[in-house]
């Protein structure tokens, strides 16, 4: 079994100079997470006495717990003013706190049942510290506000009123043995760590818990998401939130054809999904863009001549685990993008190419998997979409494959992603490598198989409009609604393929386009085909229309048409054609997002 780490980094804080001094909690949604101090799932982090934190008197400190964690902190109170006084140490929140503790840390709180140094009076130039912890046994995370008040002595503080502000003086007790005895020990103690460079700061990255994950029995990689992206499945009913680390099956299943999917969500509502319950639902008109996640796998070459007129059969697919490239066949690409492979041959595996990002420099960067697009892309080309039931994107708001390659990576700003999320992803127009991934997955035993996929003879993304893609589910590469749509009809999808760097009427300048951003081919027939790009392997699979590129028309485009009806072969997941670049009635595109920062 795969083994998910959590794991909290210790560093050097230096000591802040003011009144109230409060360590930072961290929530867990990474497998490593920085400690400004303090969250491990399910354990207390013991904090260094030396570490201190300052505010100014009656300020208030915002603090973030995830679910099932425990933060411990400090608290300072020092009195500078020319008299004596009284305080009181309070918390506010709009979250639910059942089974939230909130209490000051004591050796024994069957003995000490009241927080003894939360309040009292401080005598000038005096200071007192207050050890206090939050433990959030509750499935949700939270977000608590810690602050102190003071007044004259012999006053009553009452909260909401006079001035005060809302909230709960802090009364609750915490042993102290809960937190010693969690694994982190003290600063020094790195023996179970490892140690990043991070903004001229040595940070220890150590071991707090370890949990065997239940995963998909095909080897499917678990999704990756990129910050800010919220896991959905579908009850029947609606999309609601599923357990990014809850057993495999309540989120996908593969071997059921039952691809993972994940949303983005406007930003005014990220932080209530990203914090939300499992099983919340995700109302439609939250939801910017829907994604397919496609995990990394190898397939069984067979036809790696390009040999036309082959029937349809099963392609034979085995999912690779982490980024391992287990398959025998490799392939390189010269400049003009002609194809040299070892090993190809009928029978041999060729790990998919799609989850291989190569720099201009050579570098590689390996994928456990890529998201699609679930529809043709929606929207505008200054706030793109991906959303079911409405008209894709095509010529009355487009005018050619640069604005469609500018909007795609709009995806991948702060207006869809945090701005962790941003910065570990990579958002682009789909190319023609990744449609074929696509393409032989559904083609494979975990989507359709030989079954052929269903038209979508309409406008709409999924088929219609409103939720219409809910019943169309033959138009899904899975057969149900969890599938990537739009593959066969919509719209004819412009993908990154090109013919020898010709531009066309595209509007680009290719020599500026990252190469990981773009399928170059050196020839105008199947023979200058890619092997995995669903062209030469494939041609003719289902009668599906088959043009290739050519120095007048060097731009791909893929799926087929709903102008052009059923029976005339044009439309099918395998279909391609060719033209000049320029937007035209019925063409749209389909966008892809890379999570490379994991």
């Amino acid at each position: 079994m795969k083994e998910l780490k959590k794991r909290i980094p210790l560093k050097y804080i230096y000591v802040l100079s003011a009144i109230i001094a409060i360590l930072l909690s961290v929530g867990l949604y990474y497998t490593y997470a920085m400690f400004t101090a303090n969250v491990s799932s399910g354990n207390v982090v013991n904090m260094d006495t030396t570490i201190t934190y300052k505010f100014d008197i009656n300020g208030t400190q915002n603090i973030h717990v995830g679910k099932n964690s425990v933060a411990s902190f400090n608290v300072l109170v020092t009195n500078t003013t020319s008299g004596s006084i009284y305080y009181e140490i309070y918390y506010s929140t709009n979250n639910e706190l059942t089974d939230v503790i909130i209490g000051e840390v004591v050796e024994d709180k069957t003995v000490t049942t009241i927080a003894p140094n939360t309040s009292g009076v401080l005598e000038k130039d005096k200071s007192i510290t207050v050890p206090l912890v939050i433990a959030n046994n509750s499935n949700n995370d939270i977000d608590i506000v810690v602050g102190l008040v003071s007044g004259y002595v012999g006053n009553t503080i009452t909260y909401g009123s006079n001035n005060y502000p809302n909230g709960t003086k802090i009364t609750s007790t915490y042993n102290l043995s809960d937190i010693k005895s969690s694994c982190e020990g003290q600063i020094g103690d790195t023996s179970n760590c490892k140690v990043e460079i991070e903004n001229g700061k040595k940070n220890y990255y150590c071991l707090s818990k370890s949990e065997d994950l239940v995963e998909d029995p095909t080897g499917a990689n678990r999704p990756v998401l990129a910050e800010g992206m919220i896991p959905i499945t579908y009850d029947g009913n609606n999309w609601v939130k599923a357990d990014e680390y809850g057993a495999y099956n309540n989120w996908y299943d593969y071997g059921n054809q039952k691809w993972a999917n994940a949303v983005m969500v406007t930003s005014t509502k990220r932080d209530t999904y990203m914090n939300a319950n499992i099983g919340t639902t995700i109302p439609e008109n939250d939801i910017l863009a829907y994604y397919v996640w496609i995990p990394r796998y190898k397939y069984k070459l067979f036809n790696a001549t390009y040999k036309s007129g082959t029937s349809p059969q099963v392609i034979e697919v085995t999912f690779e685990n982490g980024t391992s490239t287990t398959g025998t066949v490799t392939c390189t690409y010269a400049s003009n993008g002609a194809e040299t492979c070892q090993n190809k041959a009928n029978g041999n595996w060729y790990t998919h190419p799609a989850f291989t990002m190569i720099n201009a420099s050579g570098n590689k960067t390996e994928l456990k998997g890529i998201w699609v697009g679930k529809f043709e892309t929606t929207g505008s080309t200054s706030t793109p979409t991906i959303k079911p039931g409405i008209k894709a994107i095509e010529e009355d708001v487009i005018t050619n494959i640069a604005e469609m390659y500018s909007a795609s990576k709009l995806i991948r700003s702060t207006n869809y992603l945090t701005t962790n999320g941003a910065n570990e992803s990579d958002s682009h127009m789909m190319k023609n490598i990744e449609w074929g991934a696509v393409a032989y997955l559904k083609q494979s035993i975990y989507g359709l198989g030989i079954t052929d996929i269903g038209d979508n003879l309409y406008g709409p993304t999924g088929g219609g409009t409103g939720t219409s893609y809910k019943t169309n589910t033959s138009q899904s590469t899975t057969g149900n609604i969890t599938g990537v749509y739009d593959m066969s009809g919509g719209v004819w999808e412009y993908v990154m393929g090109n013919y020898n760097k010709q531009e066309g009427g595209s509007g680009l300048t290719i020599s500026t386009v990252p190469t990981q951003h773009i399928d170059i081919y050196s020839g105008s027939s199947e023979s200058a085909s890619h092997l995995g790009d669903a062209l030469g392997e494939t041609v003719g699979w289902y009668s599906d229309t088959n043009y290739f590129i050519s120095s007048s028309n060097p731009w791909f485009i893929r799926g087929g048409c709903y102008y052009s009806g059923a029976d005339d072969g044009e439309l099918g997941v395998f279909a391609f054609d060719r033209y000049d670049a320029v937007a035209y009635v019925s063409y749209g595109f389909r966008v892809v997002l890379s999570v490379t920062g994991t």
